[in-house]
């Protein structure tokens, strides 16, 4: 890939979407993400699907997210691309084409503007992530230091997503 001579690659998101994933015997509305396992970091590796999830007022569900690489899965985009570049931040985002639950158990169809909504929470997590690695101290930095610490304070989040799933 030509880029990589001449920019350093950060992240990779590959959007998907999924027209149901069950918990139970019923259908579950939400959109999560696939990472890659890193044992040396896995706050790295969490953070920003995290970062997402905070931002997304339900929209997106950290805790249903994945970071584990099965045998399966070794050929994908998110695994491939992260080998290749040598970088954690390569995800695959799952979008359900039906919406969510909101705060107050009520399924939310997304509409274009929340698909928008959506994408500006990438965008934006990305810049807090990004600005949290190597910028001064200021509101953004601290908004994601708080997150860093909340991760780090409950080992079920650092737990959270190390099972094996279908997935991309």
């Amino acid at each position: 890939i030509e880029i990589s001579r001449n920019k350093e690659v950060a992240f990779m998101v590959d959007l998907h979407g999924h027209s149901r994933k069950y918990f139970f015997y019923w259908i579950r509305l939400f959109s999560f993400f696939y990472g890659n396992m890193s044992e040396e970091n896995p706050i790295e590796v969490r953070l920003f699907p995290f970062i997402c999830s905070k931002s997304s007022e339900g929209m997106i569900r950290f805790e249903d997210s994945t970071f584990v690489c099965e045998e399966a899965k070794k050929k994908t985009a998110r695994v491939q691309m992260a080998s290749k570049f040598k970088i954690a931040n390569v995800f695959t985002f799952e979008i359900s084409f039906y919406g969510y639950i909101n705060k107050n158990r009520e399924k939310v169809h997304f509409n274009q503007q929340k698909l928008k909504s959506l994408g500006a929470i990438l965008g934006r997590s990305m810049f807090l992530h990004e600005r949290f690695k190597g910028g001064p101290e200021n509101i953004e930095t601290a908004i994601v230091k708080k997150y860093v610490e909340e991760l780090t304070a409950k080992p079920e989040l650092i737990k959270c997503g190390d099972k094996v799933g279908s997935g991309s």
